[in-house]
């Protein structure tokens, strides 16, 4: 067996001015200082709220202390190679399999890059509907095969900021995107400028999966994540008509019918869920935390449950604002509910606001096959881990030492030919490649 790259010990998070500057002009996804920045609220620690270790519930997750990860057969070594930059704030990257990657950047436009260089024009450029700056702005993109000519993008709207999911009609053999033919398939008002939530995913079901935070400001002070009846704090799960005009409620959604809550509601108890991805049918969430701790969740869409979810539970809670990643965070922490667990957490000593990534399956890199990446607005480093097949968590690497500073990471993305991408807050792209002389 070979052992992979150890977790860092755990030190102290210290920044220069410019350093500080930057996160406070990116804000994104921004954990402990977000409400301080768009709601004025101060992030002080509640009265009241449970402390007793008995009371607590106490799951078995893998935290950023665990230090031995081992892997077969091969040791190898990893290096970010530069693809772009020059870019303003690359938020999300993909490719509709024209052999080009797209990449949205926050202020709205989007933009094709094909053999390392950044085309001159735009695929599109939304900005005169984009409110941009802080969590806001174009979050993301996506296509469907059954959506042929169409693809859909989800942005902060002007002029108030709400959430829009809208479909653009496509030419992707031109790389050309027309703004004016814009069909809105879902809106929803935002209270506050954070939390926004980002992904939208057409899952392994064909079916459009869209990740909403709950509402911002600061500990759920809207009352969103632990209710069905909103769309806030919630994973939505919907089937977009084949003309991008409007979309349908899955059968098997758990209460297609709304008799308990919104129909589009698949999941509760999010705060921020700022990237999630499908593997093989098992879906992972990156969900920011407030104060003390960063969490990645993982559930098996399809067969029932990974971690502690009986499959018998309809809607699934992941816990906010009940517990904090594992951490009892208010009321009775959700004692007597089903909630899910993270598979894997860290606290505030490393980090403020988890980036979430994806599972690697590209062909580069075959060590690193099935593991899931991801890093942290101020931590700055790059980590992973495999689950094993009853969703334990199998090992774990801090890739770190290996790539050298991430610089301010925002998001992760796929090339067109399904390799890893970051995409920084400085404008680059960078891709994940084995290093030379490395046996991947």
């Amino acid at each position: 067996m070979t052992t992979l790259p150890q977790r860092r010990a755990r030190r102290p998070l210290h920044f220069s001015v410019a350093r500080i500057a930057a996160l406070i002009a990116v804000v994104l996804a921004t954990g402990a200082c977000d409400a301080e920045l768009d709601s004025g609220l101060a992030e002080t620690p509640q009265p009241g709220l449970a402390t007793d270790d008995a009371a607590t519930p106490s799951p078995s997750v893998s935290s950023s202390a665990d230090a031995v990860a081992t892997m077969d057969p091969q040791p190898f070594e990893l290096r970010l190679d530069p693809v772009a930059d020059g870019l303003d704030l690359p938020i999300w990257a993909s490719s509709p399999s024209d052999g080009r990657t797209w990449v949205a950047e926050q202020g709205g436009r989007i933009v094709v890059i094909e053999d390392d260089t950044v085309r001159d024009d735009p695929v599109v450029d939304l900005g005169d509907r984009v409110l941009s700056g802080g969590e806001r702005g174009l979050l993301a993109f996506a296509f469907s095969p059954e959506m042929p000519g169409r693809m859909l993008v989800h942005y902060s709207a002007r002029p108030d900021g709400r959430t829009r999911i809208a479909s653009l009609a496509v030419d992707i053999e031109r790389g050309v995107a027309d703004a004016s033919s814009e069909q809105v398939l879902l809106e929803v008002a935002q209270p506050a400028a954070n939390h926004n939530g980002g992904s939208i995913l057409f899952g392994p079901d064909r079916n459009l999966w869209i990740a909403l935070g709950d509402g911002g400001g600061a500990r759920d002070q809207f009352d969103q994540a632990q209710r069905a009846d909103t769309l806030l704090g919630a994973i939505l799960r919907v089937t977009v008509d084949t003309d991008g005009a409007g979309y349908t409620i899955p059968a098997d959604n758990p209460d297609p019918e709304g008799a308990t809550g919104a129909p589009e509601v698949w999941a509760i108890g999010m705060r921020n869920p700022w990237r999630m991805a499908f593997d093989e049918g098992r879906l992972h969430i990156a969900d920011v935390g407030q104060d003390q701790r960063e969490e990645v969740d993982v559930i098996d869409v399809f067969a029932g449950s990974v971690g502690s979810r009986p499959a018998n539970v309809a809607r699934p809670n992941f816990g906010w604002p009940l517990r904090e990643g594992t951490e009892c965070f208010s009321g009775d922490c959700g004692r007597d509910l089903e909630l899910i667990d993270p598979v894997v957490e860290f606290s505030h000593d490393d980090g403020c606001s988890i980036i979430g990534g994806m599972v690697y399956r590209g062909t580069a890199i075959p060590g690193l096959q099935g593991h899931y990446l991801y890093s942290d607005l101020c931590g700055g480093f790059l980590r992973s881990f495999r689950l094993a097949e009853d969703g334990v968590v199998a090992e774990e690497a801090d890739w770190s030492d290996q790539v050298g500073p991430l610089g301010t990471p925002l998001s992760f993305g796929l090339d067109a030919d399904g390799e890893v991408l970051l995409l920084s807050a400085d404008g680059r792209v960078r891709r994940l490649v084995a290093a030379a002389g490395s046996a991947a």
